[in-house]
């Protein structure tokens, strides 16, 4: 695992203190990851189900 440390030191009349970046690329890459395996996940629940009513059909005839 790699860690890396993105932000500022900020320097004000209260003291030093971290103020960590937000990296906006790796927020959407996260988003799209997530976005494709639910779109991956409810197609394959309505290939199963489609499978399961045509053996169903098929069982009654």
């Amino acid at each position: 695992m790699r860690v890396k440390a993105v932000g500022v030191y900020v320097i004000d009349e209260r003291g030093v203190h971290w103020r960590p970046a937000i990296d906006l690329n790796r927020i959407v890459l996260g988003g799209q990851i997530v976005g494709a395996t639910a779109v991956t996940a409810v197609a394959a629940a309505f290939a199963v189900k489609a499978v399961a009513t045509a053996i169903a059909g098929a069982a009654r005839r």
